[in-house]
């Protein structure tokens, strides 16, 4: 039986309406940076989580300027961190089903984000999700997929009490596989995989521990 479950936030339990970044980055740019930057921001993330082990907002300022020729200062950071609390979130069918029934049998449950954990605690407490988890692990402390952000998830629990559980296969699934972490794939849109430890909807995972 697993002590522990570690659960990825975006696309796992929480859908986030992120095009309201939009409004923000219009707000501190100029329209003409607003136009070259808006459309890059995915790119641009996903390009420093490949280069980089955590994230760091006077890195990241430097990174985002360099990669885009707008200047993104860590101020415009640090206000992007703390807009994006307060945007609207779905709580994913099946999620508080699942975390009622973790709950009632006194499992540790703790998130793992890519994201900087300000911003998530706060979505997680609007969604009023906040109220299932002992902590959460943001991209401050280590990105997926390096082998520390789960170890660091673990804690004082050993890896083999413990198992992740998240909709990304390579940051989520393989990252955790390749330390010896079991680890669940939430197959939402129904991909085509052989692995055994998939599920398409989160009240299945009751079903496997």
């Amino acid at each position: 039986m697993k002590q522990k479950y570690i659960f990825d936030l975006d696309g796992t339990l929480l859908d986030g309406d992120f095009k309201k970044e939009k409004e923000y980055f219009k707000s501190v740019l100029t329209t003409t940076d607003s136009e070259i930057f808006i459309p890059k921001i995915f790119t641009l993330l996903e390009k420093y989580e490949s280069k980089f082990k955590k994230y760091d907002i006077d890195l990241l300022s430097r990174f985002m300027s360099e990669q885009s020729s707008v200047k993104i200062t860590p101020n415009i950071i640090k206000g992007w961190i703390e807009y994006n609390k307060d945007i609207d979130n779905k709580v994913i069918e099946g999620a508080i089903e699942l975390l009622e029934y973790l709950k009632t049998k006194d499992k540790q449950l703790v998130i793992l984000t890519n994201w900087f954990s300000d911003t998530q605690k706060g979505r997680l407490k609007k969604s009023h999700l906040n109220m299932y988890f002992d902590e959460v692990y943001g991209g401050e402390i280590y990105l997926k997929p390096h082998p520390q952000a789960y170890k660091k998830a673990c804690g004082s629990i050993p890896m083999e009490l413990c198992v992740m559980i998240g909709d990304n296969y390579k940051k989520d699934i393989e990252g955790a596989r390749s330390i010896g972490m079991n680890a669940i794939y939430f197959n939402r849109k129904n991909e085509r995989t052989n692995d055994n430890n998939a599920v398409k909807s989160l009240r299945k995972i009751k079903d496997i521990y």
